[in-house]
Protein backbone atom coordinates (compact mmCIF):
# COMPACT_ATOMS: atom_id res chain seq x y z
CA UNK A 1 0.00 0.00 0.00
CA UNK A 2 2.90 2.35 0.73
CA UNK A 3 4.35 1.85 -2.76
CA UNK A 4 1.13 2.58 -4.66
CA UNK A 5 1.88 6.28 -5.03
CA UNK A 6 -0.65 7.54 -2.48
CA UNK A 7 2.13 8.88 -0.24
CA UNK A 8 4.09 12.09 -0.79
CA UNK A 9 6.72 13.90 1.27
CA UNK A 10 3.92 16.07 2.72
CA UNK A 11 1.68 13.16 3.82
CA UNK A 12 0.58 13.20 7.46
CA UNK A 13 0.83 9.81 9.14
CA UNK A 14 -1.21 8.44 12.01
CA UNK A 15 0.08 5.51 14.07
CA UNK A 16 -2.92 3.79 15.70
CA UNK A 17 -2.11 1.62 18.70
CA UNK A 18 -4.78 -0.73 19.97
CA UNK A 19 -3.61 -1.81 23.40
CA UNK A 20 -5.27 -3.89 26.11
CA UNK A 21 -6.55 -1.84 29.06
CA UNK A 22 -7.68 -4.76 31.25
CA UNK A 23 -6.31 -4.64 34.78
CA UNK A 24 -3.18 -6.71 35.23
CA UNK A 25 -2.17 -8.84 36.96
CA UNK A 26 -5.48 -10.47 37.82
CA UNK A 27 -6.84 -13.96 38.34
CA UNK A 28 -6.88 -14.69 34.60
CA UNK A 29 -4.41 -12.17 33.15
CA UNK A 30 -0.66 -12.10 33.62
CA UNK A 31 1.89 -9.36 33.12
CA UNK A 32 1.61 -5.61 33.71
CA UNK A 33 -0.71 -3.04 32.20
CA UNK A 34 2.22 -0.62 32.08
CA UNK A 35 3.93 -2.67 29.37
CA UNK A 36 1.05 -2.03 26.97
CA UNK A 37 1.11 1.72 27.61
CA UNK A 38 4.90 1.71 27.19
CA UNK A 39 4.59 0.56 23.56
CA UNK A 40 2.63 3.68 22.69
CA UNK A 41 5.05 5.92 24.60
CA UNK A 42 8.07 4.32 22.91
CA UNK A 43 6.47 4.66 19.47
CA UNK A 44 5.98 8.39 20.05
CA UNK A 45 9.64 8.83 20.98
CA UNK A 46 10.99 6.66 18.16
CA UNK A 47 8.89 8.38 15.53
CA UNK A 48 10.21 11.77 16.69
CA UNK A 49 13.80 10.55 16.49
CA UNK A 50 13.74 8.41 13.32
CA UNK A 51 10.89 9.97 11.34
CA UNK A 52 11.75 13.53 12.38
CA UNK A 53 11.41 14.82 8.80
CA UNK A 54 7.80 13.67 8.52
CA UNK A 55 4.52 14.68 10.09
CA UNK A 56 3.53 11.81 12.42
CA UNK A 57 1.11 11.35 15.30
CA UNK A 58 0.38 8.45 17.61
CA UNK A 59 -3.16 7.62 18.80
CA UNK A 60 -3.95 5.18 21.57
CA UNK A 61 -7.26 3.26 21.26
CA UNK A 62 -8.65 5.74 18.73
CA UNK A 63 -9.35 5.21 15.04
CA UNK A 64 -8.36 7.82 12.47
CA UNK A 65 -11.40 8.77 10.38
CA UNK A 66 -10.21 11.69 8.24
CA UNK A 67 -8.85 15.21 8.25
CA UNK A 68 -11.66 17.75 8.67
CA UNK A 69 -12.31 20.76 6.45
CA UNK A 70 -10.27 22.94 8.82
CA UNK A 71 -7.52 20.31 9.02
CA UNK A 72 -8.67 19.11 12.43
CA UNK A 73 -8.02 15.46 13.25
CA UNK A 74 -11.27 13.43 13.16
CA UNK A 75 -11.20 10.24 15.27
CA UNK A 76 -13.50 7.75 16.96
CA UNK A 77 -12.82 5.67 20.10
CA UNK A 78 -12.19 1.94 19.78
CA UNK A 79 -12.75 -0.88 22.25
CA UNK A 80 -9.46 -2.74 22.67
CA UNK A 81 -9.35 -6.53 22.66
CA UNK A 82 -7.92 -8.57 25.53
CA UNK A 83 -4.16 -9.05 24.98
CA UNK A 84 -4.08 -6.72 21.99
CA UNK A 85 -1.06 -4.57 21.18
CA UNK A 86 -1.69 -3.86 17.50
CA UNK A 87 0.05 -1.13 15.52
CA UNK A 88 -1.36 0.16 12.25
CA UNK A 89 -0.43 3.11 10.04
CA UNK A 90 -3.06 5.34 8.44
CA UNK A 91 -2.95 8.34 6.14
CA UNK A 92 -5.28 10.28 3.87
CA UNK A 93 -4.64 10.78 0.16
CA UNK A 94 -7.11 13.25 -1.30
CA UNK A 95 -10.46 12.04 0.06
CA UNK A 96 -9.43 8.40 0.62
CA UNK A 97 -8.12 7.05 3.92
CA UNK A 98 -5.53 4.26 3.67
CA UNK A 99 -4.49 1.95 6.47
CA UNK A 100 -2.01 -0.91 6.81
CA UNK A 101 -1.42 -3.24 9.77
CA UNK A 102 2.21 -2.91 10.82
CA UNK A 103 2.34 -5.34 13.76
CA UNK A 104 -0.10 -7.66 15.55
CA UNK A 105 0.70 -9.07 18.97
CA UNK A 106 -2.43 -11.20 18.86
CA UNK A 107 -1.27 -13.11 15.76
CA UNK A 108 2.51 -13.04 16.32
CA UNK A 109 2.48 -13.41 20.13
CA UNK A 110 5.34 -10.88 20.20
CA UNK A 111 5.61 -7.34 21.41
CA UNK A 112 6.08 -4.64 18.73
CA UNK A 113 9.64 -3.46 18.05
CA UNK A 114 8.98 0.26 17.72
CA UNK A 115 12.48 1.09 16.45
CA UNK A 116 12.26 -1.53 13.69
CA UNK A 117 8.80 -0.30 12.71
CA UNK A 118 10.03 3.31 12.27
CA UNK A 119 13.22 2.35 10.42
CA UNK A 120 11.33 0.07 8.03
CA UNK A 121 8.84 2.83 7.30
CA UNK A 122 11.66 5.33 6.74
CA UNK A 123 13.17 3.10 4.05
CA UNK A 124 9.84 3.07 2.18
CA UNK A 125 8.97 6.77 2.35
CA UNK A 126 9.80 9.41 -0.30
CA UNK A 127 12.91 11.42 0.46
CA UNK A 128 12.11 14.72 2.15
CA UNK A 129 13.55 17.96 0.74
CA UNK A 130 14.07 20.77 3.24
CA UNK A 131 13.69 24.50 2.61
CA UNK A 132 17.08 25.92 3.57
CA UNK A 133 18.02 29.61 3.68
CA UNK A 134 21.61 30.85 3.53
CA UNK A 135 21.75 34.42 4.85
CA UNK A 136 24.77 36.55 3.99
CA UNK A 137 25.87 39.49 6.14
CA UNK A 138 28.71 41.90 5.50
CA UNK A 139 31.07 42.43 8.42
CA UNK A 140 32.04 45.89 7.15
CA UNK A 141 28.76 47.79 6.79
CA UNK A 142 26.01 45.47 8.13
CA UNK A 143 24.01 45.87 4.90
CA UNK A 144 23.29 42.40 3.43
CA UNK A 145 25.24 41.93 0.19
CA UNK A 146 23.12 41.29 -2.90
CA UNK A 147 24.23 38.77 -5.51
CA UNK A 148 26.41 36.54 -3.35
CA UNK A 149 27.04 33.33 -5.30
CA UNK A 150 26.32 30.26 -3.16
CA UNK A 151 27.69 27.00 -4.58
CA UNK A 152 26.70 23.67 -2.99
CA UNK A 153 28.13 20.21 -3.58
CA UNK A 154 26.67 17.12 -1.89
CA UNK A 155 29.45 14.97 -0.39
CA UNK A 156 27.22 12.42 1.35
CA UNK A 157 23.55 11.55 0.87
CA UNK A 158 21.16 10.84 -1.99
CA UNK A 159 19.14 13.00 -4.36
CA UNK A 160 16.52 10.66 -5.86
CA UNK A 161 14.64 13.43 -7.66
CA UNK A 162 17.82 14.71 -9.29
CA UNK A 163 17.18 18.29 -8.19
CA UNK A 164 20.83 19.01 -7.44
CA UNK A 165 23.52 19.35 -10.06
CA UNK A 166 27.08 18.35 -9.22
CA UNK A 167 27.56 22.00 -8.24
CA UNK A 168 24.25 23.72 -7.51
CA UNK A 169 24.33 27.52 -7.56
CA UNK A 170 21.91 30.04 -6.00
CA UNK A 171 22.38 33.78 -5.38
CA UNK A 172 21.27 36.04 -2.53
CA UNK A 173 18.38 38.49 -2.98
CA UNK A 174 17.99 42.06 -1.69
CA UNK A 175 17.72 40.73 1.88
CA UNK A 176 20.94 38.76 1.52
CA UNK A 177 19.05 35.44 1.46
CA UNK A 178 19.57 32.50 -0.93
CA UNK A 179 16.92 29.74 -0.84
CA UNK A 180 17.44 26.12 -1.83
CA UNK A 181 15.73 22.75 -1.25
CA UNK A 182 18.07 20.06 0.08
CA UNK A 183 17.64 16.43 1.15
CA UNK A 184 19.36 15.03 4.24
CA UNK A 185 23.10 14.86 3.64
CA UNK A 186 26.51 16.48 3.96
CA UNK A 187 27.50 19.44 1.77
CA UNK A 188 30.45 21.68 0.94
CA UNK A 189 29.38 25.30 0.53
CA UNK A 190 31.24 28.21 -1.06
CA UNK A 191 29.96 31.81 -0.83
CA UNK A 192 31.56 34.35 -3.20
CA UNK A 193 31.17 38.08 -3.79
CA UNK A 194 33.34 40.49 -5.79
CA UNK A 195 33.83 42.90 -2.86
CA UNK A 196 34.14 40.32 -0.08
CA UNK A 197 36.40 37.47 0.89
CA UNK A 198 35.23 33.99 -0.14
CA UNK A 199 33.83 31.81 2.63
CA UNK A 200 33.94 28.00 2.42
CA UNK A 201 32.47 25.62 5.00
CA UNK A 202 30.80 22.26 5.58
CA UNK A 203 27.04 22.13 6.06
CA UNK A 204 24.75 19.29 7.09
CA UNK A 205 21.02 18.72 6.83
CA UNK A 206 20.48 16.19 9.61
CA UNK A 207 18.25 15.38 12.55
CA UNK A 208 17.17 17.99 15.05
CA UNK A 209 18.34 15.62 17.78
CA UNK A 210 21.82 15.63 16.24
CA UNK A 211 22.00 19.34 17.04
CA UNK A 212 23.17 20.46 13.57
CA UNK A 213 19.84 21.20 11.90
CA UNK A 214 20.05 24.82 10.75
CA UNK A 215 17.28 25.71 8.28
CA UNK A 216 18.56 29.28 8.53
CA UNK A 217 22.35 29.37 8.10
CA UNK A 218 23.79 32.83 8.67
CA UNK A 219 27.24 33.55 7.22
CA UNK A 220 29.23 36.73 7.87
CA UNK A 221 31.36 37.68 4.87
CA UNK A 222 34.48 39.69 5.55
CA UNK A 223 35.93 42.44 3.34
CA UNK A 224 39.11 41.57 1.52
CA UNK A 225 42.15 42.14 3.74
CA UNK A 226 45.59 43.52 3.03
CA UNK A 227 48.59 41.29 3.65
CA UNK A 228 49.44 43.04 6.95
CA UNK A 229 45.88 43.07 8.36
CA UNK A 230 44.19 40.79 10.88
CA UNK A 231 40.44 40.87 11.42
CA UNK A 232 38.75 39.48 14.54
CA UNK A 233 35.03 38.92 14.04
CA UNK A 234 32.33 38.06 16.60
CA UNK A 235 28.91 36.79 15.47
CA UNK A 236 26.08 35.15 17.41
CA UNK A 237 22.34 34.39 17.44
CA UNK A 238 19.26 36.44 18.29
CA UNK A 239 19.96 36.45 22.04
CA UNK A 240 21.64 38.18 23.78
CA UNK A 241 20.83 41.25 21.71
CA UNK A 242 24.08 42.98 22.65
CA UNK A 243 27.52 41.39 23.00
CA UNK A 244 30.62 43.60 23.04
CA UNK A 245 33.97 42.57 21.58
CA UNK A 246 37.10 43.76 23.41
CA UNK A 247 40.68 43.75 22.12
CA UNK A 248 43.41 44.56 24.64
CA UNK A 249 46.49 45.58 22.65
CA UNK A 250 50.00 46.10 24.06
CA UNK A 251 49.09 49.80 24.42
CA UNK A 252 45.37 50.13 25.24
CA UNK A 253 41.92 48.53 25.34
CA UNK A 254 39.81 48.84 22.18
CA UNK A 255 36.04 48.52 22.62
CA UNK A 256 32.83 50.53 22.14
CA UNK A 257 34.06 53.45 24.30
CA UNK A 258 37.56 53.53 22.82
CA UNK A 259 37.30 52.50 19.17
CA UNK A 260 40.84 53.40 18.06
CA UNK A 261 44.38 52.63 19.10
CA UNK A 262 46.73 54.33 16.64
CA UNK A 263 49.83 52.93 18.31
CA UNK A 264 48.72 49.32 17.66
CA UNK A 265 46.88 50.21 14.44
CA UNK A 266 43.74 48.68 15.93
CA UNK A 267 40.14 49.81 15.41
CA UNK A 268 36.65 48.62 16.25
CA UNK A 269 34.81 48.73 12.91
CA UNK A 270 31.28 47.41 13.43
CA UNK A 271 29.00 46.91 16.42
CA UNK A 272 25.89 44.73 16.74
CA UNK A 273 23.14 45.68 19.18
CA UNK A 274 20.14 43.90 17.70
CA UNK A 275 21.40 40.35 18.00
CA UNK A 276 23.47 38.36 15.50
CA UNK A 277 26.36 40.86 15.22
CA UNK A 278 28.86 41.02 13.74
CA UNK A 279 31.29 43.01 15.83
CA UNK A 280 34.69 43.29 14.18
CA UNK A 281 38.13 44.55 15.15
CA UNK A 282 40.93 45.08 12.63
CA UNK A 283 44.53 45.18 13.82
CA UNK A 284 47.82 45.26 11.95
CA UNK A 285 50.38 42.49 12.14
CA UNK A 286 53.45 43.39 14.12
CA UNK A 287 56.85 43.69 12.43
CA UNK A 288 60.04 42.41 14.02
CA UNK A 289 61.19 46.00 14.62
CA UNK A 290 57.95 46.87 16.43
CA UNK A 291 58.34 43.73 18.49
CA UNK A 292 61.81 44.82 19.59
CA UNK A 293 60.48 48.27 20.50
CA UNK A 294 57.71 46.72 22.59
CA UNK A 295 60.21 44.46 24.31
CA UNK A 296 62.26 47.49 25.36
CA UNK A 297 59.11 49.01 26.86
CA UNK A 298 58.35 45.83 28.79
CA UNK A 299 55.45 44.81 26.57
CA UNK A 300 55.12 41.82 24.32
CA UNK A 301 53.44 41.20 20.99
CA UNK A 302 50.07 39.83 22.11
CA UNK A 303 46.55 41.17 21.87
CA UNK A 304 43.96 39.66 24.20
CA UNK A 305 40.36 39.01 23.14
CA UNK A 306 37.33 38.83 25.39
CA UNK A 307 33.57 39.45 25.14
CA UNK A 308 31.16 41.16 27.52
CA UNK A 309 27.42 40.51 27.58
CA UNK A 310 25.98 44.03 27.71
CA UNK A 311 22.24 43.21 27.50
CA UNK A 312 20.28 41.29 30.13
CA UNK A 313 18.55 38.85 27.79
CA UNK A 314 19.89 35.35 27.11
CA UNK A 315 23.42 34.24 27.98
CA UNK A 316 26.75 33.72 26.24
CA UNK A 317 26.78 29.95 26.72
CA UNK A 318 23.61 29.48 24.64
CA UNK A 319 24.18 32.35 22.20
CA UNK A 320 25.77 30.32 19.40
CA UNK A 321 28.56 32.91 19.38
CA UNK A 322 31.69 32.35 17.30
CA UNK A 323 34.90 34.39 17.16
CA UNK A 324 37.04 34.11 14.03
CA UNK A 325 40.56 35.33 13.33
CA UNK A 326 41.00 36.14 9.64
CA UNK A 327 43.93 37.10 7.46
CA UNK A 328 44.37 37.48 3.73
CA UNK A 329 44.78 33.69 3.60
CA UNK A 330 41.37 33.10 5.25
CA UNK A 331 40.27 31.98 8.72
CA UNK A 332 43.30 30.89 10.76
CA UNK A 333 41.46 30.28 14.05
CA UNK A 334 37.96 30.22 15.46
CA UNK A 335 36.33 29.38 18.79
CA UNK A 336 32.74 28.90 19.89
CA UNK A 337 31.00 30.14 23.04
CA UNK A 338 32.40 28.22 26.03
CA UNK A 339 30.35 25.64 27.88
CA UNK A 340 32.36 25.96 31.11
CA UNK A 341 32.38 28.62 33.77
CA UNK A 342 29.77 31.26 34.64
CA UNK A 343 29.43 35.00 34.24
CA UNK A 344 28.88 37.78 31.72
CA UNK A 345 32.49 37.80 30.44
CA UNK A 346 33.96 35.38 27.91
CA UNK A 347 37.75 35.22 28.16
CA UNK A 348 38.50 33.87 24.67
CA UNK A 349 42.19 33.86 23.68
CA UNK A 350 45.42 35.78 23.13
CA UNK A 351 46.89 36.28 19.67
CA UNK A 352 50.59 36.84 18.98
CA UNK A 353 50.66 39.66 16.41
CA UNK A 354 54.12 38.62 15.23
CA UNK A 355 53.82 34.83 14.83
CA UNK A 356 49.97 34.62 14.67
CA UNK A 357 50.05 31.87 17.30
CA UNK A 358 46.93 31.60 19.48
CA UNK A 359 46.77 30.86 23.19
CA UNK A 360 43.20 29.70 23.86
CA UNK A 361 41.48 30.14 27.25
CA UNK A 362 37.81 30.01 26.14
CA UNK A 363 36.02 30.22 29.48
CA UNK A 364 33.32 32.29 31.15
CA UNK A 365 34.18 34.42 34.15
CA UNK A 366 32.20 36.69 36.50
CA UNK A 367 34.39 39.79 36.08
CA UNK A 368 36.39 41.49 33.35
CA UNK A 369 39.68 39.71 32.53
CA UNK A 370 42.69 41.84 33.39
CA UNK A 371 45.72 42.36 31.13
CA UNK A 372 48.64 44.75 31.32
CA UNK A 373 48.72 47.64 28.86
CA UNK A 374 51.28 50.35 28.20
CA UNK A 375 51.29 53.03 30.93
CA UNK A 376 49.60 56.32 30.00
CA UNK A 377 52.79 58.39 30.02
CA UNK A 378 54.45 56.07 27.47
CA UNK A 379 51.60 56.27 24.92
CA UNK A 380 51.68 58.69 21.98
CA UNK A 381 49.68 61.89 22.37
CA UNK A 382 47.01 60.60 19.97
CA UNK A 383 46.45 57.01 21.03
CA UNK A 384 42.69 56.81 20.62
CA UNK A 385 39.68 58.35 18.98
CA UNK A 386 38.55 61.97 19.49
CA UNK A 387 35.61 61.00 21.69
CA UNK A 388 37.68 59.31 24.38
CA UNK A 389 37.86 62.45 26.54
CA UNK A 390 34.06 62.90 26.61
CA UNK A 391 32.07 61.64 29.60
CA UNK A 392 31.27 58.07 28.52
CA UNK A 393 28.83 56.63 31.04
CA UNK A 394 25.85 57.15 28.73
CA UNK A 395 27.74 56.99 25.44
CA UNK A 396 26.46 53.59 24.39
CA UNK A 397 22.83 54.40 25.23
CA UNK A 398 23.01 57.57 23.12
CA UNK A 399 24.44 55.73 20.14
CA UNK A 400 21.75 53.08 20.44
CA UNK A 401 19.11 55.73 19.70
CA UNK A 402 20.82 56.70 16.43
CA UNK A 403 19.83 53.62 14.49
CA UNK A 404 19.39 53.77 10.72
CA UNK A 405 15.61 53.34 10.17
CA UNK A 406 16.23 51.39 6.95
CA UNK A 407 18.45 49.00 8.89
CA UNK A 408 15.72 48.59 11.55
CA UNK A 409 13.21 47.64 8.86
CA UNK A 410 15.63 45.16 7.32
CA UNK A 411 16.42 43.52 10.67
CA UNK A 412 12.72 43.27 11.53
CA UNK A 413 11.90 41.75 8.13
CA UNK A 414 14.61 39.12 8.41
CA UNK A 415 13.63 38.23 11.99
CA UNK A 416 9.98 37.89 10.91
CA UNK A 417 11.01 35.54 8.10
CA UNK A 418 13.00 33.43 10.55
CA UNK A 419 10.09 33.23 13.02
CA UNK A 420 7.63 32.32 10.25
CA UNK A 421 9.88 29.56 8.90
CA UNK A 422 10.45 28.17 12.42
CA UNK A 423 6.67 28.19 13.08
CA UNK A 424 5.98 26.37 9.79
CA UNK A 425 8.71 23.82 10.45
CA UNK A 426 7.35 23.19 13.98
CA UNK A 427 3.85 22.62 12.64
CA UNK A 428 4.92 20.31 9.86
CA UNK A 429 4.38 22.81 7.04
CA UNK A 430 7.13 22.35 4.45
Amino acid sequence: AIKEGSITAQTRFIFQVEFCTAERPSGSLRGSSDQYVKVMTDLRERSKQILWEYNTRVLGNFKFERWGTNQELMTSPTKPRIGACEVSLSWQHRSSVHSVLVHSKIFSCRWPNTELICKTLLSELPVQYHDIRFMADSASDRIPPVGVKVTLRMTEGRDPLGLLAEDSVVTTDEDGVAAVSLPVGEYQVKMEHAALATEEFSYAVCTVQDGRYEPFKRVVLQPSLRDDEIKISLSWGARPTDLDLYCVTPSSKVYHKNKYDDMANCRLETEGRNGFGPETVTIRKMTHGEYMDNTELGRGSHCHIFVHQYSDDGDIMNSGAVIKVLTQQGCIYQCSAPQVGAGDFWDAFSLDLLSLQVNSRNKLCPSEPQFDVLPEHLRPTKSSGPDLGVAMKDAKEQVVQEVDPDLEILVARRKSAMLLHSFQDYNGVR
